[in-house]
């Protein structure tokens, strides 16, 4: 009775929307308007053309659009509002500085020649062999006589006043799509000879990435598939981007519950603190598969191979967009990059409003945070602020219980921590820029270990700081991952002594990359040099010993365009893993046909791998059993001895065909197919028992056995098709939907024969509205088909084993409605997640999800 009337008042207040009048989507509603003022432009209309630009920026501020208002105003002769605007768009990060600031320059120097008065000019009287009198007029047509000559005012210009006037209105008309042969008007008389002019220095040329003859800058653009900004129809592997818009309207807060609306992305809930993401299958209860960054840093962490969600040192308020790579990754970012990236982009410093916002619900929901961004001088900032936690969904174990104790630190509280930012950048010249910054993450988190181990908790603290210089082509980047930490199982045997843990990393990295544009004949290239250092040194009492590893790399890619349909990506890499027999090689080739201007197909294929982590590589751990007294230990590959071969790298072969049409803005679709094959996937064994009575240890314990990582010799492959499509029939009303159809398949004989982890089918469906009063609604739909994991567990006669675990399939449900007012000054949001209470698990060895409900306030200023 409860869930109905939730989601009967999440119905009306929808329907309440959709009967008045709303705003479509931002990024759809803000490219009509900028096309608007491009074609107002080509008509010379420019004050009508400046009047699109702007509300195209009050929908959806983007710089590009202040160069476009800058240069109508020019068009149009208001000097002053153009100065304003260039201005305006130079505060920004952008990539044709010098060439603006020079402009800028010429239409300051234009308006000063307008308002400087000019002192009066005699006119000089030519000799003549005689002179008339006082009151006396040259007759007409006599030799030498003097036409009559205009009186110039005081205000008049001068003769050089108008020869620089001339020129700088010259540069201007090159600038804006050139200028005419020579410039109506009078000559004016010149005072006598006059000295030969200096050589003419060259007008400076209109960037070409912003020249009005372009429309793309509402156009989605994604830089993580080649690390260089481009459409999403020219990029090589299958993209999808989850929009600032798509964020602020859902209102989830967790960055992972966000990408459930991704196609092909695979999330699984554990607990509320405890979400893990796959692309195309491959997920696992700690996923290691998909390369997880922050402004293309990585934030895995190398110890454990893993990335943790909650620890994610960026709230949701900062991200500008979150770009999802979908397919394998690892000829540009190496290892890890397996079955896909995603690229968490944050807003640039000095970009977006200032705001505080706070949210409290039930679950143990509380979170409030502080964003403010802005410029100091030449140095652009954003600073952030914040906490959040939230209680678990159920509780593991009955206070009055005496076979099991709470460890934890915290009995209720599944994540509590807080997030700080500080990021900054400033231009050091026309072309040399610097950023650089701080994410720190503090607090405690459960999570669900591997193999036989179940629920962990950890306090942790994660620091980045990060230092970027870019000059022309070249990129020179570091950053460092330093994580301190403590933790433990949550649950803990009465009698058996407490099995806790420290670690501390420290993973340095340092990148140079150089990027140029290039012509081979009639053929355009664009090219990318990288390489790449990264050092790993590893402290913690689940392995043998501390250890520190060095990483090499090195990359290249080159993108050829054949005419105006047909371009190809070619990429490759080779990594050198210490641990590794032989480097790795990456390649990845991707050829896109545009047969329209909007539509594309994409063919591409790739190899990505996965190196072991240290808990693979190094683990030596004695891991209690349910039995009094009995353990089991676990050892990596470099820790078994047996004489087995050391692990190799996890590999991946994927390929995928894929047609997007984006030919108009009410209607986009695409459908992918694609196959994926992972061989030398590392899993745990079955426990090798040692001969009774076992190895005796200190406490007591006896191991009866071991287990180890090692590499399965059998392949598993997953193959499907993705199809999406987002739709916005009217004004203010934007539905998405998409389908992903996944099968997988395992050689016999593999650890996981009969898995089937991934699901085979997942539909996603959503809408959202915006109304002009300030009423927001949004609504998403998941659902997904039985699933079967093959887990390990502990068995009294087998020891620990793999068993199958059959999960039901699923609906999600989730909604939120929102008020803006104030001129979006203030927002009031109340959001509902599995408004059905449906209490359905994710994983076998999850909590069943609760329906929750969060109201949030945001002030922006």
């Amino acid at each position: 009775m409860r869930t109905r009337k939730i989601v009967s008042f999440f119905a009306a207040l929808g329907f309440l929307a959709a009967t008045r009048n709303a705003l479509a989507d931002e990024r759809a509603e803000a490219r009509r308007h900028f096309r608007a003022g491009l074609d107002l432009v080509r008509q010379a209309e420019y004050l009508r053309a400046v009047d699109e630009f702007q509300e195209a920026y009050r929908i959806l501020p983007n710089v590009n659009v202040l160069f476009n208002i800058a240069r109508a105003y020019a068009d149009a002769g208001d000097l002053d509002r153009a100065i304003e605007y260039y201005q305006r768009y130079l505060q920004g990060e952008v990539p044709d500085r010098g060439d603006v600031e020079a402009v800028l320059r010429a239409l300051e120097g234009r308006r000063r020649a307008a308002v400087t008065p000019a002192a009066p000019v005699a006119t000089p009287t030519p000799p003549t062999a005689t002179t008339p009198g006082p009151g006396v007029s040259p007759p007409a047509g006599a030799e030498g006589a003097t036409p009559p000559q205009p009186a110039l005012s005081g205000g008049a210009l001068s003769a050089e006043q108008l020869t620089s006037l001339r020129a700088a209105a010259q540069t201007i008309l090159q600038f804006t799509e050139g200028a005419p042969a020579s410039l109506s008007g009078p000559t004016p008389p010149s005072p006598g000879p006059t000295p030969a002019p200096p050589a003419a220095t060259p007008a400076p040329q209109p960037p070409r990435a912003r020249d009005d003859a372009r429309d793309d800058t509402y156009e989605e653009r994604v830089v993580t598939a080649s690390l260089s900004s481009q459409s999403t129809l020219d990029a090589p592997n299958a993209t999808t981007v989850i929009t600032a818009q798509d964020i602020r309207l859902s209102g989830l807060t967790r960055i992972a519950e966000l990408l459930r609306r991704a196609v092909g992305v695979d999330v699984t809930t554990i607990e509320s603190s405890d979400t893990q993401v796959g692309i195309r299958g491959f997920n696992r209860r700690l996923s290691n598969r998909v390369l997880v960054l922050v402004d293309g840093r990585s934030v895995y962490l190398d110890f454990l191979g893993v990335t943790l969600w909650p620890l994610l040192p960026v709230s949701v308020e900062e991200i500008e967009r979150i770009e999802i790579i979908r397919g394998a990754g690892s000829a540009l970012y190496g290892a890890d990059a397996f079955s896909g990236v995603i690229n968490i982009i944050t807003r640039a410093p000095g970009e977006g409003r200032n705001s505080v916002s706070t949210g409290l619900g039930t679950g143990g929901q509380f979170r409030a945070q502080v964003m403010n961004s802005g410029r100091s001088g030449q140095v652009s900032y954003r600073l952030g602020a914040g906490y959040e936690q939230a209680g678990g969904f159920t509780r593991l174990v009955d206070p009055t219980d005496r076979t099991y104790r709470v460890a934890s630190p915290d009995r209720e509280t599944a994540v509590s921590g807080l997030r700080a930012t500080l990021d900054l950048s400033a231009p050091l010249g026309p072309r040399t820029a610097l950023r650089g910054g701080v994410n720190v993450f503090d607090g405690q988190l459960w999570f669900n270990a591997i193999g036989p181990l179940r629920r962990f908790w950890t306090d942790i603290t994660f620091v980045q700081p990060s230092l970027q210089l870019t000059h022309g082509g070249f990129t020179a980047r570091a950053f460092l991952n330093s994580v301190r930490g403590s933790a433990g199982e949550y649950l803990q045997r009465e009698g058996v002594s407490a099995f806790n843990n420290r670690f501390n990393q420290d993973v340095f990295d340092v990148e140079l990359r150089y990027a140029r544009h290039l012509n081979a004949g009639a053929v355009p290239l664009d090219l990318t040099l990288g390489a790449s250092y990264r050092a790993k040194y590893i402290s913690w009492n689940f392995l043998n010993a501390d250890h520190l590893l060095h990483h090499f790399a090195g990359y290249a890619q080159v993108q050829a365009r054949f005419g105006r349909r047909l371009s190809t990506v070619a990429s490759a890499r080779v990594d050198r893993h210490p641990v590794l027999d032989a480097p790795v090689f990456s390649p990845r080739l991707a050829v896109i046909f545009r047969p329209t201007e909007r539509r594309a197909i994409r063919l591409s294929g790739a190899t990505a791998f996965r190196t072991p982590t240290f808990l693979e590589l190094y683990l030596d751990l004695q891991n209690p059993t349910p039995l009094p007294g009995v353990g089991v230990r676990g050892q990596g590959g470099e820790v078994f001895d047996n004489g087995q071969q050391r692990l190799s790298a996890e590999n991946n072969l994927s390929l995928d065909l894929g047609y997007t049409d984006q030919t108009s803005d009410r209607v986009q679709w695409e459908i992918t197919g694609f196959y994926s094959s992972g061989t030398n996937l590392i899993e745990l064994s079955n426990v090798l028992f040692d001969p009774l009575p076992g190895q005796s240890n200190p406490g007591g314990i006896i191991d009866v056995g071991r287990f180890r990582f090692a590499n399965d010799p059998f392949a598993t492959r997953v193959y499907g098709v993705e199809a999406g499509l987002r739709l916005s029939p009217i004004e203010g009303l934007d539905f998405y939907a998409n389908y992903t159809l996944a099968r997988t398949a395992h050689d016999a004989g593999t650890l996981r024969e009969g898995d089937q982890r991934t699901p085979q089918h997942k539909l996603n469906l959503g809408a959202q509205l915006r109304t002009s009063f300030g009423l927001d609604f949004a609504v998403d739909t998941h659902l997904i088909s039985a699933t079967v994991w093959r887990e390990q567990d502990f068995d009294p006669d087998r020891g620990v084993i793999y068993e199958s675990y059959p999960i039901d399939g699923s609906l999600l449900l989730n909604a939120r409605v929102g008020y803006r007012a104030l001129r979006d000054r203030l927002e009031l949001g109340l959001v509902g997640t599995n408004l059905t209470d449906n209490r359905a698990r994710q994983h076998p060895f999850g909590a069943p999800l609760s329906a929750r409900v969060l109201g949030t306030v945001t002030l922006r200023y």
